[in-house]
Order: structure tokens, then sequence, then C-alpha cells
């Protein structure tokens, strides 16, 4: 009898479990929901200053533009001569701080000088200006991780447009007056300048000489440079009022009604 209980207490003890009953189920692992890292805040402030950095920008573009536009106006007086040295000069110098290298190989010994200063005043200008623009990019970082935002005073955007729209009528009045020889001599040639801003660019294919067409591509640029000043200053106005009266809206819901409410920064 003992060894017939044993083996049934055996068999009842390996026995499976029924079918019916529920098995425990180690738990699901919950899914993560992925979040957007914050932005990393830069360890070390921007080795220049806002408005230097500004400034190279800036003033590394406008060297850069005056060198660049020096030396094709030599280029056209070069053209100009008649000379097949002279001719090879003009043609390479007006190409951005490697033509004014190449012509102190083909120039005469006394031109030599001039093109060499104006090939490193180039590379200055150019160098200036890409030091500037990584300086701002590096603001503009640090701004978007510290949350910082820069408004453009009213008197500076103000100046802007002052300064602008004054340079284009003035280089536009001026180059009225200037031409009126051309319009009697060369009636195509000088009407066209009565164009604004583009006037000298549709003239320059007519102009009596490649000198005279410089001056008439000048004549637009400094236009141009003079609308785009005004244009940038009444954008910058644009965004410091609508940064001055921002508006938020925040929808409000409830049992059996919903609201708007509004929020205006001044």
């Amino acid at each position: 009898m003992n060894l017939l209980g044993l083996l049934v207490s055996m068999t009842l003890a390996i026995q499976p479990p029924a079918t019916g009953q529920a098995q425990p189920q180690a738990p699901a692992p919950q899914a993560t929901v992925p979040t957007a890292a914050p932005p990393a805040v830069p360890e070390k402030e921007p080795i220049f200053e806002r408005k230097t950095a500004y400034g190279f920008l800036l003033g590394g573009a406008a060297l850069t533009g005056a060198m660049v536009w020096s030396a094709g106006l030599v280029a056209a007086s070069k053209l100009d001569s008649g000379e097949s040295n002279n001719r090879e000069v003009g043609r390479v110098l007006p190409i951005p701080v490697v033509g004014p290298f190449i012509a102190t190989n083909l120039s005469d010994d006394e031109d030599r000088g001039l093109f060499a200063v104006q090939g490193l005043a180039q590379m200055f200008s150019l160098s200036m200006m890409i030091t500037g623009a990584v300086a701002v990019h590096q603001h503009r970082m640090h701004d978007a991780a510290t949350g910082k935002e820069h408004n453009v005073k009213a008197s500076t955007a103000a100046g802007m447009i002052g300064g602008g729209l004054a340079l284009a009528i003035l280089s536009y009045g001026m180059t009225v007056g200037l031409t009126g020889t051309h319009r009697r001599l060369r009636p195509t040639y000088g009407r066209r300048f009565y164009i604004p801003v583009f006037g000298g660019i549709a003239a320059a294919p007519q102009a009596p000489s490649n000198t005279a067409g410089v001056g008439a591509l000048t004549s637009s640029a400094v236009q141009m440079t003079g609308v785009g000043l005004a244009a940038a200053g009444i954008a910058l106005m644009v965004r410091r009022n609508r940064r001055k009266h921002r508006v938020t809206l925040t929808p409000s819901f409830g049992r059996g009604h919903a609201q708007l409410n509004a929020t205006v920064r001044f």
C-alpha cells in the first residue's frame, strides 16, 4: 500500500496542468517614445563680439567688392590701350584673387608692384569676410542653444532705410547728369541711363569704350546697393515690430463652452 501510494503521488506531481488553466506570462516590455534631445549649450562664448563679427563680415564684403572693382577698372583701361600685351593683362586682371597675380607675370616691371598689392588686398579682404561669416554663424548657434533673441534697434533700421534711399537717388541723379554729352553723341547709350537701377547694365553694351562700360556697370551696382540696403532696413523694421507686438492664441475647452484667449506682448 505504501508503494502504491508513493506511485500515485509521483504521478500527480508530474501531471501537466489542465489546458484551460491560465499560464503566468512575463510582463511585456513597454515601448518607449523617443524624445528630442535639447540643443547642446556651447561651453564657450564666441571669440569675437557680435558687433565685431558683423563688422568683419560686412567690412570684408565691401572691401572685397571695392578691390575687385578697382582691378576691373584698371583692366578696362588696359584693354582700351590697344597693345597686345595690355590686352592679355586686361583679360586676366578682373579674375578675383588669382587674376592680379597672373597679371604680374604678363605686365611690365612698372605695373607688377601695383598688381601684387591688388592681389594681396583681395586675399586680405576675402579672409576678413570669411572670418566674419564664421563668427556670425557661431553667434547664431549660441543664441539658438541659449534661447536668446536680439532685436535690431529702430534707429539702425531707420538709418539703413534712409541711407539706402539717399545712395540710390544720388547715384541715379549723378549718372543722369554726367551722361548729357553721351546722349548727344551716342543717343542709344545715353538714353538708357534714364532707367533706374538697371540703366547702367542696359547701356554697357553700347559704351564707346571698355572704361565707359565699367563706369556704366558701376552706376547700376551703386544703385542696387542702395536699394538693397533700404530693403534690408525695411525687413528688419517689420521683423522688429512683429516681435514687439507678438500675439499668442490659447484655446480653452470646457463642459458646454469653448473660448479662445489672446495675449498680446508689447
